[in-house]
């Protein structure tokens, strides 16, 4: 293997696209993230599962690409069954789902504590 090149291509591999996932993965965990409006598109509504996870991607890595000696670096790529993410790409929008299903969790907080607060 290691003549062949093999377990360089993997190394490179590995180095510029550290983070994997299957489109139903990508969807599932982050569609939360698209405002109604883009998950009501007809992309979203018809699209098979894999046409979904690029849109949703788009739409949340948008401005994020990178210009490398004129070229544009897009955050992911798209191969058959799975999503390739660069480095910190996959760890920003886990944030941003941190932080939306943090301030969430704060209403549901402020709602119980304030009817909890009027039964007593």
């Amino acid at each position: 293997m290691a003549s062949a090149g093999l377990v360089t291509a993997i190394t490179v591999s590995r180095e510029t696209f550290p983070n994997r996932l299957l489109y139903g993965v990508v969807w599932d965990r982050f569609r939360v993230l698209l405002l109604e409006e883009a998950r009501s598109s007809p992309e979203v509504k018809n699209g098979t599962t894999r046409e979904k996870a690029e849109y949703l991607l788009h739409e949340l890595l948008k401005g994020k690409e990178k210009v490398v000696g004129g070229t544009v670096i897009a955050p992911f790529a798209c191969g058959t069954t799975k999503v390739f993410f660069r480095s910190g790409s996959l760890e920003l929008l886990e944030s941003d789902r941190s932080e939306l299903y943090s301030a969430k969790a704060a209403i549901i907080q402020r709602m119980a504590r304030g009817v909890l607060a009027r039964n007593k």
